[in-house]
């Protein structure tokens, strides 16, 4: 027996492949104890056998192996070889009726068979370690949109053979959101109809805490109706809220429901990126196999969607910069040329406006109507000199500057436009709020740029509030509407010069305001929901006792 067993020790390890060396036990055993084979792979998923190598010989042999039970006679010996958690690969020996196996015959059997599993489950790792290798190669070539994503996934249905989905969860911080970004269907061939939807979600939920890409199971217990978390030989019941909506969150009435799960928080260096998410049709699809299997998958993919998130911000600040360094250049030829112009027109409406004023027929309306007419054509001079501001970054003379006199300049010659408008505002002031250290007319331009877009937000009837406050520091000046709103995907472009929520509009209001705030070492930020209105803020540090125009 020892030769024997040697022999077939070394046939099995020289075998390849899987089903090769499943059909060479099989024979291997027909002629050692010169009985039948018929074979049955079961699944402890759906728990039904079909047939695998010969077929089985009688119906009663193929119910038996359905219902992994025997029948009980002398002449029949079942034999279980442990492929996977999920599968077995069940031996039916069978001889002729008087012809009883004996106990060692049945013994060697088992040997046999355990030296097989042995080289497989070896096969199986040597699988899941190449796929790995090679999803890590494929990986560090940082493949660009989508082909990241899908290559994960395909990469855990090589080692996860999942028959439900897979998606993979992408982390928003800016909308506290998780986005599906990639998804495959195993149960029909059908394109997702979830790729772009948002799960609300934690970034330190105490999954991506106590699991940093590490694989979590969890089944579906039909008997609580609740998701639990595979915690060793018990149940636990710690899943995350959430983890049913993962799932069934957009599922239509022909898409089956998941019965396990493995979720794989993706975590780089603390932060967290996203979720892998694997769903089973069965409580018995997925199990620690699987768990175990994508452990080394998970920082892989963790790595390398960070780094495509950081791609795509450098990629996105380089196009911003490109924008900025256009606009900038245009910006100059245009403020140059309407400067020139507005150069021999400002002189004009002055002369004009004291012509008028010495002029005894001159009506009151007409003297108004000229000091308007100078006015607005400074207004423009002014908007003009901050293009090139913006385009130049030319520092303008700065002193210490109360914000609420400019508030109070702004509002008296923009607030009855407002009025006009059918729109009110009210100011409110904190009182003693410390001047900041500035030049008055880019401060203007800023909240003129400010209540112009608030203004064009509101319907008639409509309120704007405006207020100044001192707050850690820095003066805060903050300009809030009751208008339609921005909804999330616009807002994080409205900074962007060209870039207008409007027809119509130039786009040039808001990046001229913010590099003006910058300049002056503060920030500018709005937030907005759609229906409900729109938040700008505008902080500004306070001016140091010893800056003074001079040394500032």
């Amino acid at each position: 027996m020892s030769a024997e067993l040697e022999t077939y020790r070394g046939q099995v390890s020289s075998i390849v492949e899987p089903e090769k060396l499943l059909r060479y036990a099989a024979s291997f055993l027909r002629q050692s104890l010169a009985c039948a084979v018929r074979r049955g792979r079961f699944d402890r998923a759906t728990e039904s056998c079909a047939p695998g190598g010969d077929p089985l010989r009688t119906e009663e042999i193929r119910a038996a192996l359905e219902r992994r039970s025997i029948p009980d006679r002398p002449e029949c010996a079942a034999l279980e070889l442990g492929l996977e958690e999920r599968h077995a690969e069940l031996f039916v020996l069978e001889r002729a009726i008087g012809n009883a196996f004996r106990a060692e015959e049945v013994s060697r059997a088992r040997k046999l068979l355990e030296i097989a599993a042995v080289e497989l489950r070896r096969r199986r790792a040597d699988r899941d370690r190449r796929i790995v290798e090679r999803t890590y190669d494929q990986l560090l070539r940082r493949l660009h949109g989508n082909d990241l994503h899908y290559r994960i996934l395909h990469s855990l249905r090589d080692l996860a053979h999942y028959d439900h989905s897979a998606a993979i969860f992408v982390f928003s911080p800016g909308r506290a959101a998780f986005r599906i970004q990639a998804e495959q269907i195993a149960w029909a061939k059908a394109k997702s109809a979830r790729i772009g939807a948002l799960l609300p979600g934690e970034s330190d939920h105490a999954l991506f805490r106590d699991g940093a890409n590490h694989p979590r199971l969890f089944r579906w217990r039909a008997s609580e109706e609740a998701w639990q978390e595979n915690g060793g030989e018990e149940a636990l019941p710690v899943a995350p809220l959430w983890l049913p909506f993962l799932d069934h969150h957009a599922a239509d009435a022909r898409r089956p429901l998941a019965r396990s799960a493995v979720l794989t928080p993706l975590v780089y260096e603390s932060q967290t990126v996203g979720l892998l998410a694997l769903f089973g049709l069965y409580p018995a699809s997925l199990g620690r196999e699987t768990a175990t299997a994508l452990q080394p998958l998970a920082p892989l993919a963790a790595t390398a969607i960070h780094n495509q998130m950081v791609d795509q911000g450098v990629a996105a600040q380089v196009l911003a910069a490109g924008r900025k360094h256009a606009f900038a250049d245009m910006a100059r030829s245009v403020a140059h040329d309407v400067n020139n112009a507005l150069g021999v027109l400002l002189p004009r409406t002055e002369m004009l406006r004291e012509a008028l004023e010495a002029l005894p027929s001159a009506s009151p309306r007409m003297r108004d109507d000229a000091l308007e007419i100078e006015r607005t054509a400074r207004m423009c001079s002014r908007i003009f000199q901050g293009l090139l501001h913006f385009a130049r970054r030319s520092a303008e003379p700065a002193g210490r500057v109360d914000l609420a006199r400019v508030l109070h300049d702004v509002l008296r010659w923009y607030g009855p436009v407002l009025e006009s408008s059918g729109v009110r505002w009210r100011l409110a002031l904190e009182p003693r709020v410390p001047p900041v250290h500035a030049s008055p007319e880019p401060l203007e331009r800023v909240f003129h740029n400010l209540l112009e877009n608030a203004r064009q937000a509101c319907r008639r009837g409509g309120r704007i509030r405006i207020s100044l406050s001192a707050r850690e520091g820095a003066s805060r000046v903050a300009v809030a509407d009751d208008g339609h709103g921005i909804g999330p995907e616009v807002l994080p472009r409205v900074f962007e010069p060209f870039y207008s929520t409007r027809p119509g509009g130039h786009g040039l209001g808001l990046a001229v305001s913010r590099s003006i705030v910058v300049d002056l070492g503060g920030t500018l930020r709005l937030s907005s929901r759609p229906g409900v209105g729109t938040l700008a803020v505008v902080r500004l540090p306070f001016a140091r006792e010893q800056q003074t125009p001079e040394n500032a």
